[in-house]
């Protein structure tokens, strides 16, 4: 069974902003190993290879990533590991921690910060 996982996060900064360097130099390499991935099948991407640049709710400094995978294992195995892994515990450096939802509330893209 297939199964798509979509990221939806928030900058703490602008993209082209210099505490995104790292995020931004990381990124081709990270989906060049995604593409390659066992059990990988697409994600979005704009006509650069990247999701960030498609640009979101009007919102510059939110980002969406959408990947499919042949497997809930497949995308496990490749998210849980490696390069990816070590790319996804910086998270925090770069991204805001969305809030929580209380019982019975409606979800909606919002942010901490």
């Amino acid at each position: 069974m297939q199964l798509a996982q979509v990221n939806i996060a928030r900058f703490h900064h602008p993209l082209a902003a210099p505490e995104v360097d790292e995020f931004r130099a990381g990124l081709d390499p990270v989906n060049a190993l995604a593409d390659r991935a066992p059990g990988f099948v697409w994600r979005l991407q704009d006509d650069t290879g990247n999701a960030p640049a498609l640009g979101s709710l009007d919102d510059p400094r939110l980002i969406v990533n959408l990947s499919v995978g042949e497997s809930p294992a497949a995308l496990r195995d490749f998210t849980d590991s490696g390069r990816h892994l070590a790319f996804l515990k910086r998270r925090r450096a770069w991204f805001m921690r969305p809030r929580h939802p209380s019982r019975g509330a409606r979800v909606s893209l919002s942010f901490d910060g």
